[in-house]
């Protein structure tokens, strides 16, 4: 491996493991915590035997999410094809740093790639640090990455697919990032944001900024795709890599935290801004009905439980169950059946937990939790019970704006 940039080196990022059936809890969690420190990890197989020993990687980052030129397992081959030379993983041009998954709404938390050829000559692995574009942009202008955490930044099209999108997103307190420029695709930025968007393309394809190795046989490269944007250089041969995509949806989801925070004051600022923003947005799409007494909302940060819901009191100064009057109580249990009976009829859930707390929020509030014994599938997007049979909480995986629209435009079909 060699390295040009002081961000990381590759070596620090290499595990070697026998094979996935040897995994201890150990390695494991040595491994997640490589991502959490670096954003990406290799691992070295030295028994590797056949592309099913790639699928175990579920069991770590989740179900595999499927892209259209995924075999029924899901992987991807990415090695030239003459007659499809326009694509990624079919073309032995330069690929510039991207992330992955640019055309869906909820792109893939991670990105494996193995190698099963390596390319005679060239074809060298690229990484930039998202971190680093942002920091940079905080610095160069701090206007422009404003707007690229506007939901419509830019479109992205190709053939019958388009998707406008934010560069930026806030999710779970933290920065993620999703950008793609290359000749594969027509790129549409919005005025405001062009020159953010150009200083950011500038950054991505200078190899000052890059951290460039060789991912040598049976090494697989695992990146948290939000957080760590990847390239190729050119080549010649039949270099050929198996790409595959992961939801994050796994039980050891508690183990890593996706995304970034950034380093410099600047750039701080600019994400408290963002934060502001963003949340104010996320509580006003989350409001499903105001009651004459109560207040009924999604709950967008409990994440693996479709349908978590708070019912919130709107007499000030109250945080106690024990002071609500009458009519207060017999509305909040006319709210709750009614929920009860919505979300059964929407998911079916196994049961409902009831919480209040007050130990952040003080005001009187009730969290409604359903459980559920196995995975729910709501708009391609897995949400997986972990901790079924016992207390729900820490939770800390919030949902996408647009999942919370779509699951309140459910609710406000139903709710009378």
């Amino acid at each position: 491996m060699k390295n040009n940039k002081e961000y990381f080196n590759p070596v620090d990022l290499l595990i070697r493991i026998s094979s996935f059936s040897t995994l201890s809890q150990i390695d494991i969690l040595g491994v997640f915590d490589k991502l959490n420190h670096f954003g990406c990890v290799i691992l070295e197989l030295s028994s590797y035997k056949n592309l099913d020993d790639l699928l175990y990687l579920q069991n770590l980052f989740g179900s595999i999410a499927y892209h259209p030129h995924s075999e029924t397992n899901g992987i991807v081959h990415v090695t030239p094809n003459p007659n499809q030379p326009e694509y990624i993983n079919t073309t032995n041009l330069e690929i510039t740093p991207h992330s992955d998954g640019a055309f869906e709404l909820e792109p893939p938390r991670f990105v494996a790639l193995h190698c099963e050829t390596p390319a005679e000559k060239g074809g060298f692995s690229t990484l930039v640090s998202s971190q680093k574009v942002y920091d940079y942009l905080a610095q160069e202008s701090y206007e422009g990455l404003l707007t690229l955490f506007d939901d419509d930044a830019f479109s992205i099209r190709r053939d019958n697919k388009q998707l406008t999108r934010p560069v930026f997103q806030c999710r779970n307190k933290k920065i993620h990032m999703s950008f793609r420029r290359d000749q594969s695709v027509n790129i549409f930025v919005k005025h405001q944001a062009q020159r953010a968007f150009d200083l950011t393309n500038e950054f991505l394809i200078n190899p000052k900024n890059w951290v460039i190795f060789t991912l040598e046989p049976d090494q697989i490269l695992i990146l948290d795709n939000s957080r760590i944007l990847h390239g190729r250089t050119a080549f010649t041969g039949d270099r050929k890599l198996n790409r595959l995509w992961f939801n994050g949806n796994s039980n050891y989801k508690e183990q890593y935290s996706l995304g970034f925070l950034p380093c410099t004051q600047v750039g701080k600022d600019i994400f408290e801004i963002v934060k502001t923003k963003h949340y104010n947005l996320l509580e006003k799409e989350a409001i499903l009905k105001d009651y004459r007494y109560w207040s009924w909302m999604l709950r967008y940060c409990h994440g693996d439980y479709l349908g978590a819901c708070i019912f919130k009191l709107k007499r000030e100064n109250i945080g106690s169950v024990a002071t609500l009057l009458d009519e207060e109580l017999m509305e909040l249990r006319n709210i709750i059946s009614q929920y009860e009976s919505i979300t059964y009829r929407l998911f079916q859930p196994d049961r409902f937990n009831y919480f209040q707390l007050g130990n952040e929020y003080h005001q009187l509030h009730i969290h409604a939790v359903p459980r559920y014994k196995e995975k729910r599938n709501f708009c391609e997007a897995d949400f997986i019970d972990k901790r079924w049979g016992a207390y729900p909480f820490p939770i800390e995986n919030e949902i996408s704006l647009d999942l919370i629209k779509k699951i309140r435009s459910l609710y406000k079909s139903l709710i009378f």
